[in-house]
């Protein structure tokens, strides 16, 4: 049962691990980072304590109906008592007292340590302040109802915290509920998934375009400004610390486009302050780390783009291998048994194991949604979960529990892992994630733990749990716990019909959209961009090497992943391709005039390709 329990408590932790090296940022400071994963470590660890929880309370429920004396299970229940009680309370409070001054910190656009956490605790005090006089009406009905003691206010802060995260976790529910079984059937598709890059790409473009541009008004902006003929030199320093935050060949194509308008608009702009110069900061900071993430999104697109047309193209292989100008092919009888392997896997079995899973999410989903529209059911007919009352086994609770709570879980964090909050704050893979988002993910990912805990409990029908005896209940709360996931229905309705994403695109919770209606121009437009990508990177290939690739790396093993490529492909447009500091590919400023190839050099090109092919198969 240790053995178990430890080995499960590993896997979470390494998880854990795994999960916030993938998405944070390189320059996320190391402190952010422990911050951080103290409390996403504290969330998914309540997954493997649930099990455990309702094996011992199930025991002495057992023990004391055959009049038995339960001893032999009562230290673990109460040591699980305090378990909960350090895990609840190490949550609530960096859920509700240390991330959010954190994110205020790390997000403020002070130059200064002290400044930003002077502007944290102001606004946090500005933000507790107005939740705690909406809190003088609740303790007001304890006072009412008698329970105004010490032992009352923790009760209501527990009740507020676990409605707010059952309100979470329904509006996520509603959305995971369906968006992974329909995420997986849509992979069945290469085709369909082929015209969702080619959307992606289109929609991509326009956004660096749309970025660079803000970028670029803003960096003139702060030039002009420090241009200034009266301006002090503490303001002029703190512009020239603003740009130096920005890629230099950034800053320069910036400036090479300085018009009219941008004078009059740095004229017009108003007496300089410390505050206004804070806010420029700020935007120009959020501005860099939105251009960095829209490259990394437009690389991605395009490894997984080409990565589909090579499968499609290589469906009638008669050797068994994928064929493209990017793929090195494994040298050896082993090598050849495993090229023959990931063909096998990526053109015939891939499709049809996507399907089986989807069937079986779409059997967990509706078994969920069925436990969680009739907890007010007493008779246990609709609660596919209930069963679990029957039984008292270690091995029966571990399997029960975990794969439904592991699935609900799947689902709530699907979707606020898709969230994001007016652009300004989301999880974005591949290293993209600031500290700002990190912690704000980590706020949301607290609040709704505990809350899920309890409610996959209620589903349950499982009362006198450890966990129950630390939360406790209130007369208010049972009834809003109780009867608001039937709102589960209106919400899988929506999002069944894409109607859920377009109600929730103000928090930036979209359904996927990944459906046949994309629209022509911008169908036709991204297959260009990607059909024109794809030319550059072979000629590339084939100028840096036509004769010997083992010199350098492109697809790897790994489905989509091109590992070195794009470093050389940067080189040949004129840059180092790499990352400076601020993240910002160095490329920047011949980038856009590279790919303005004429469609003759292009034919060349392909003409080649063609002929090594050729070569190739012979």
């Amino acid at each position: 049962m240790q053995i178990i329990t430890l080995f499960e408590t590993l896997v979470i932790f390494f998880v854990t691990l795994y999960l916030l090296e993938h998405y944070s940022a390189k320059d996320v400071k190391l402190y952010v980072k422990i911050l951080v994963f103290i409390p996403w470590f504290g969330t998914f660890l309540q997954i493997v304590l649930v099990p455990l929880d309702v094996f011992y309370t199930m025991k002495i429920r057992e023990a004391q109906a055959a009049g038995q004396n339960p001893s032999e299970y009562q230290a673990s229940y109460d040591t699980m008592i305090l378990i909960w009680e350090i895990v609840y309370w190490a949550t609530f409070g960096f859920t509700w007292v240390i991330l959010p001054v954190l994110q205020e910190y790390v997000d403020a656009g002070d130059f200064t340590p002290r400044e930003r956490i002077k502007k944290s605790i102001k606004v946090n005090l500005i933000i507790y302040g107005a939740m705690a006089a909406l809190g003088v009406l609740f303790v007001g009905y304890m006072a009412l109802s008698g329970k105004a003691g010490f032992h009352g206010i923790i009760e209501f802060f527990i009740t507020f915290a676990n409605c707010f995260g059952i309100f979470l976790i329904i509006i996520c529910l509603g959305f995971g509920l369906v968006y992974i079984p329909k995420r997986l059937f849509q992979q069945t598709d290469k085709e369909v998934n082929l015209r969702f890059y080619h959307y992606q790409a289109s929609l991509i473009d326009e956004q660096k375009g749309n970025s660079q541009f803000e970028l670029e008004e803003l960096i003139k902006l702060v030039h002009l400004l420090s241009q200034r003929p009266a301006i002090s030199i503490e303001h002029k320093t703190l512009l020239s610390q603003i740009l130096r935050g920005v890629p230099d060949v950034v800053v320069e194509a910036a400036l090479q486009g300085l018009s009219n308008t941008n004078h009059i608009i740095a004229k017009d702009y108003g007496a300089l302050n410390h505050n206004k110069i804070v806010n420029l900061n700020k935007q120009v900071k959020k501005k860099v780390l939105e251009l960095r993430r829209i490259e990394n999104k437009w690389e991605i697109t395009l490894q997984h783009a080409f990565f589909l047309e090579d499968i499609m193209e290589s469906q009638h292989s008669i050797d068994w291998r994928i064929r493209s100008a990017f793929y090195i092919e494994r040298k050896g009888k082993f090598g050849r048994l495993i090229d023959s392997l990931e063909w096998v896997w990526y053109v015939k079995l891939e499709q049809i194991f996507y399907f089986v899973v989807g069937i079986a999410f779409v059997i967990f989903s509706i078994g969920v949604f069925l436990a969680e529209t009739f907890t007010f059911d007493n008779s246990h007919f609709f609660n596919v979960l209930s069963f679990l009352e029957s039984g008292n086994g270690f091995y029966k609770s571990q399997i029960f529990c975990l794969l439904p709570l592991c699935y609900i879980s799947l689902c709530v964090y699907s979707a606020l892992f898709n969230m994001k909050l007016a652009g300004l704050y989301g999880l974005y893979p591949h290293h993209q994630t600031d500290a700002a988002s990190l912690v704000f993910a980590s706020i949301n990912f607290s609040r709704v733990s505990s809350p899920m805990v309890f409610n996959f409990l209620q589903m349950l029908k499982l009362k006198g749990t450890a966990f129950n005896q630390v939360m406790g209940e209130v007369d208010f709360a049972f009834s809003f716990t109780t009867y608001f996931p039937l709102f589960l229905i209106f919400l899988i309705f929506c999002n069944a019909f894409d109607i859920y994403g377009r109600m929730l695109g103000w928090l930036g919770l979209n359904s996927f959209k990944f459906d046949e209606e994309f629209t022509d121009e911008r169908l036709e437009e991204g297959k260009k961009l990607i059909y024109r990508a794809r030319n550059n990177k072979e000629r590339s290939v084939l100028t840096l090497n036509t004769t010997n690739f083992k010199h350098y790396q492109t697809y790897s093993a790994r489905k989509g992943k091109l590992a070195d490529y794009y470093s050389f492909d940067m080189e040949s447009r004129g840059g180092s391709g790499r990352y400076n500091n601020s993240g910002v590919s160095t490329n920047y400023s011949t980038e856009r005039s590279y790919m303005k190839k004429s469609d003759t050099t292009e034919k060349t090109a392909l003409k080649v390709l063609d002929k090594k092919s050729m070569k190739s198969k012979v």
